[in-house]
Formats: C-alpha cells, sequence, structure tokens
C-alpha cells in the first residue's frame, strides 16, 4: 500500500474513534484536575502547570506500526500511546502522590508503568511513564484504547527538554562526551530533587511533627515532667495509633480538653482491668486518643485501648485480637441484642463509599465467621440526599448464638473480678452512632465539622476551552 493510502487509512480509523479517544482524555484529565483541586484544598499543589495532551499524528503512528512490526488493521487495539498526557510536578514528593492517587483511580487502570526515578533510562531521561485505559468499559466503543501519562518533576522536565529539543530532535550525531555530559547533569538535578524532598520534609516536621524537642517543649509549657526514656515511649503509643503526623498544637489541646473526665475514665479502666492505676504517659496518651481518635465515642475508644493492653487475657478465648469484636459481642450478650451501623455515600455515577470512622462490616463477619453472633442486616434504615450525593444509613441487628454467650461469660471472668464492673463499663461509653444534629454528611470526624468543606470533583469529560483541556488538539 503506498504511503499516501496508509496516512489515509490511519486518518480515518483515528477520525473513526475520535469520540472514544475524546471521552479516555476526558476521564485521564478530569482525575488529574481532581488530584491537584483536592491537595490545593489542603493548602498544596502538586502540579505547577495545566498538564498537556496529543493526539499522536498518522506519520507517527506510520512511523511507529513499521518500527514495531504493527499490523495496520489492529493498531487502535495495540498502541499504547494514542492518546499522551504530559504532567510537570513541582518535586519528588508531588509526584509520587500524583502516581499514587492515579493508581488508585476509580475512572481509569494503570496497565503498564516504567519509572526511572533513582535510576535513570541509558540517555539519562527520569520521569514515570503511566499506560492506561478506562476502568468503565462499557463508555468507549473499543475497549482497549490505551493511553500514556508522562509525569516528572520541574527538574526531570527541564532536563528531558533540553535532550529532545536540542540533542535528540536536530538529527545530528551525539559525540559520546556529550552524551555522557547530559547523563551527568541528569544525575545532578535529580541530587536537587531529592535534597529538595529531604528539605520539605525536615521543614513539615520541625513547623508539624510530633518529635522528642517539640514535644518536651510542650510538656513543659504543661507543667509535666517525664524523662527522655517515657517521652520516646509516649511518642511511639502515638506513632501506633497512627498519630505520628499530627500537629503539635493538636496534641496540645488533646492533652487539656476534658482532661479530667478522661483520666478519672482511664483510671478506673486501668484499676478494673489493669489492676493498676495507668503510668503518667498513659493517661496523657489516653487523653490524646479520646479527643483526636475518639470523634463522638471517646470512652468507648479508650475502653478499646485499654481491653488491647490486657489483649493475653481473652484473645485466645474470642479467637480475635481485636477488642471492637469483644465489646460488640458484650453488648450482645448483656443486651440480648445490639445494632451496629455503617453509612455509605452513593455518588451520581453510582460508586459507593464507606464512612471511614464507622464501618461495622469487618467485625460483624469476624463474629459471624466464629459463630458467636447471628445476624440480620436492614438497608437505609435513614437516608439523606442532595443534589451531589446520596447517603444512607443501614444497620446490622446483632445476637448472640449459644456458643457465643459461651465465649462471652469466659471472657468476662478472664477480665473482670466482678460482673458488675462490666455492667457499668458498658452502660457507660457512648452508643457507635452519629448524633441526630450531625452534620448533613455521616462520617466526618467531630474535631473536623466546623471547617469541613465540599470540593466539587469533576467528572468530564466535558471539554471547555477555559478548563484544563479544549478541543484544539494541543501540543505534546
Amino acid at each position: 500500500m503506498p504511503d499516501s493510502e496508509v496516512i489515509k487509512f490511519i486518518e480515518d480509523e483515528i477520525s473513526a474513534c475520535k469520540d472514544d479517544l475524546k471521552e479516555l482524555l476526558g476521564l485521564a484529565l478530569s482525575e488529574l484536575k481532581n488530584i491537584n483541586k483536592i491537595f490545593l484544598n489542603d493548602g498544596d499543589k502538586l502540579i505547577t502547570e495545566r498538564p498537556v495532551f496529543r493526539f499522536k499524528s498518522a506519520e507517527s503512528i506510520k512511523e511507529k506500526m513499521e518500527r514495531k512490526n504493527i499490523d495496520i488493521n489492529c493498531f487502535t487495539d495495540k498502541l499504547k500511546d494514542l492518546i499522551g498526557i504530559r504532567v510537570v510536578c513541582n518535586d519528588l514528593y508531588a509526584l509520587e502522590e500524583v502516581c499514587n492517587k492515579l493508581s488508585d483511580s476509580h475512572k481509569i487502570e494503570i496497565v503498564e508503568q516504567k519509572r526511572c526515578i533513582e535510576k535513570a533510562d541509558s540517555d539519562g531521561y527520569r520521569g514515570v511513564h503511566f499506560i492506561f485505559k478506562s476502568k468503565d468499559a462499557e463508555k468507549l466503543s473499543n475497549k482497549n484504547l490505551k493511553g500514556e501519562i508522562q509525569i516528572r518533576t520541574i527538574a526531570q522536565h527541564f532536563w528531558a527538554t533540553f535532550s529532545h529539543r536540542d540533542m535528540y530532535k536536530t538529527g545530528n550525531i551525539i559525540l559520546n562526551r556529550i552524551k555522557e555530559r547530559s547523563i551527568m547533569l541528569s544525575d545532578t538535578l535529580y541530587r536537587e530533587d531529592r535534597e529538595l524532598k529531604l528539605l520539605k520534609e525536615e521543614v513539615r516536621e520541625s513547623y508539624s511533627g510530633i518529635n522528642l524537642l517539640s514535644l518536651s517543649s510542650l510538656l513543659s509549657s504543661m507543667g509535666i515532667m517525664i524523662n527522655n526514656d517515657e517521652k520516646e515511649e509516649f511518642i511511639k503509643l502515638l506513632q501506633d495509633e497512627g498519630l505520628n503526623n499530627d500537629d503539635i498544637f493538636t496534641l496540645h489541646s488533646s492533652l487539656t480538653e476534658n482532661a479530667k473526665e478522661f483520666d478519672e475514665w482511664g483510671i478506673y479502666l486501668f484499676k478494673t482491668i489493669i489492676n493498676r492505676e495507668p503510668a503518667v504517659i498513659e493517661k496523657l496518651f489516653i487523653r490524646a486518643i479520646a479527643n483526636i481518635n475518639g470523634y463522638y465515642w471517646p470512652k468507648r475508644k479508650v475502653f478499646e485501648w485499654v481491653l488491647s493492653r490486657k489483649a493475653s487475657a481473652w484473645s485466645n478465648i474470642l479467637n480475635s485480637d481485636n477488642p471492637r469484636n469483644l465489646i460488640i459481642l458484650l453488648e450482645a450478650f448483656y443486651y440480648n441484642s445490639t445494632d451496629r451501623y455503617i453509612f455509605t455515600m452513593r455518588s451520581p455515577d453510582e460508586i459507593t463509599m464507606w464512612s471511614f470512622i464507622l464501618d461495622n462490616r469487618y467485625t460483624v463477619k469476624a463474629l459471624k465467621e466464629l459463630e458467636l453472633i447471628e445476624e440480620t442486616f436492614i438497608e437505609n434504615i435513614e437516608k439523606r440526599e442532595t443534589a451531589k450525593a446520596a447517603f444512607g444509613k443501614h444497620v446490622y441487628k446483632i445476637k448472640c448464638t449459644q456458643k457465643g454467650e459461651e465465649i462471652a461469660v469466659r471472657c468476662i471472668k478472664s477480665i473482670f473480678s466482678n460482673e458488675e464492673h462490666a455492667l457499668y463499663i458498658l452502660g457507660n461509653i457512648e452508643k457507635e452512632d452519629f448524633p441526630k444534629d450531625d452534620v448533613f454528611n455521616w462520617g466526618l470526624p467531630r474535631s473536623a465539622s466546623s471547617s469541613f468543606e465540599i470540593i466539587e470533583l469533576d467528572e468530564g469529560p466535558n471539554f471547555n476551552e477555559k478548563d484544563w483541556w479544549t478541543e484544539e488538539i494541543g501540543y505534546y
């Protein structure tokens, strides 16, 4: 087939799948925009400028088919870069965040990736390349269409632009010494990228991280004197609870808010379950988890933690070391039945998300698999709807099996010297539900309710020349 006919055939094929290409492009670009918008809402910006894109030209497709020996009749299925998107990120931290978010996308699926970050390509190139396709195959008439996303830091983009424009596109033969200097420049820029990442991490830690120095200053200001070993143990407790990145000012408020109430609750639990008073750092930690991770149920959260400190007394009996499982079993036993809730949000495109702070699915499943409970699941006992989402409250109605009653009795005897202690504690922990006057979106932590802001995410692919994409073919 003459070259002119080959080009004409390719152009016709591309024209036939133009709508699919736009759909796929829009999915990727809207996802990138959402990623940037979410982080911008947190005061950061990952992507420095609009991503640029291109649709592969007929001439470039012809050259690649010949080079890769691809059949002209199936090039739209075989070529992986009919769409090309370039993303330039601020630094290595931003690059990794963008890569992680794209990998978790519910719109596009990453089917291949090539990473040249720590170790450069043979010519010195660094960056991350993702080959992607639509996760919803029904959106496209050609389900095999794929595109490529190139992700680079500013430094990597500078090197790639220089080498592509000034060295390889000229058609000149590149001398070895010039190529070696180009690779050395790539290595130098990577070291600068890495140093910038380390510097940013150090700045973040110095301002907000909980370390020995900042903790010492905080405790001294509160008149609390403990030695460095105790401080390090306290930091480890915070880290084990996932609180190592909390702002030091947040920690200050958590150690002072309702301090007397949580100290008294912690002392009672320790005396009853551990048979001793809590140490100073244990009292401090109880305040921290109650205020930071306790949400609407701080006493319940503290009870879970104290039970975990004595897991050796009950975990073998229950065949589980999860204190949430134990508490639900005890509630079902003492009250004959108990209700456990889950909360969901369904978006307009039918994506269901679960409340990240109140989700009892796995706890109920674990107890049922152990044959300790029977459950009846009732969907949507309460609904709340907006134009953007539908929120649902669902319930598991739980009863103990005979085996569950026997296990509950054995656990109570192994933990409490007096059964009345167990009844008192269960009667004083909060019911694990959201209050009636909670904010409209279930699943929101108590501490965040006053500052919550809904981020309107782009669902794409509505092309708009004022937005991140345009109907005109971009440059690449």
